[in-house]
């Protein structure tokens, strides 16, 4: 990231004398987003991994993928008083919600993508799934260990066809209630890190898939609510 401080690339003294439209740019560094210092769709990397974040973790990458879109807001009540015309604001707890689009192919789809580290190739649950799950007491993360074992163990005619192919495509299958966790990496097209936000207890809500005649691909996406969006600072542990 560069050097500079906010107020040096957007700060303004208030002196509206100081304000030349006709030969300055707003931007005190009128090259800094001409000269390689701006995130494109290419410097940007989508991963997958467990609920929550830590200082180390384990990602996986997800490609094939044109779109993504991230939405979030703070729900707000505006509360009035007699003898004022103004009112008082008060914040609820932010929502926020992802869509992601991708491409079909003889491979894992994008239901089995984001599950990638989270399920072995036998559609259990591995130790890094049941990381995004842990609690401070043993006995409570003992029984949450045993009930997704249960799951996986007691299979289901969805669950057992999806554990012989990478194509998951039904929302009933009911490994899908485990959360998930997504990370948006950022680079800016110099290779400059810039930073990003990891998005922890990921739950699908939506799919859609769908093809046409002329089509030349068959796309498919998805709809993720999440409980709360972490800033990536100076990267985070393994992508691989």
């Amino acid at each position: 990231m560069a050097t500079s401080t906010i107020k040096e690339l957007l700060g303004i003294d208030g002196n509206v004398d100081t304000w030349n439209f006709r030969e300055n740019f707003v931007q005190t560094d009128e090259n800094q987003g001409t000269a390689g210092m701006f995130i494109a769709a290419e410097s940007t990397l989508i991963c997958a991994g467990p609920a929550t974040v830590s200082d180390m973790i384990s990602v996986i990458k997800i490609g094939l993928s044109p779109s993504i879109q991230i939405s979030q807001n703070i729900p707000q009540q505006r509360i009035y008083e007699i003898g004022s015309m103004r009112c008082h604001i008060l914040n609820g707890i932010p929502v926020g919600g992802l869509t992601i689009s991708r491409m079909i192919y003889n491979g894992p789809s994008l239901l089995r993508a984001i599950y990638g580290n989270l399920y072995d190739d036998n559609g259990n649950l591995t130790q890094l799934g049941l990381q995004g799950l842990n609690t401070n007491s043993s006995s409570v993360q003992q029984n949450i260990s045993n009930a997704w074992n249960n799951i996986a163990n007691n299979p289901d005619k969805v669950m057992d066809a999806d554990s012989k192919t990478g194509l998951w495509l039904s929302l009933w299958d009911q490994r899908l209630k485990l959360p998930f966790g997504l990370a948006i990496y950022m680079q800016d097209v110099a290779g400059n890190a810039v930073g990003g936000c990891y998005y922890e207890g990921c739950k699908v809500n939506s799919s859609q898939y769908g093809q046409s005649s002329g089509q030349m691909v068959m796309m498919e996406g998805i709809s993720v609510a999440f409980d709360r969006a972490v800033p990536i600072v100076h990267g985070m542990g393994n992508t691989y």
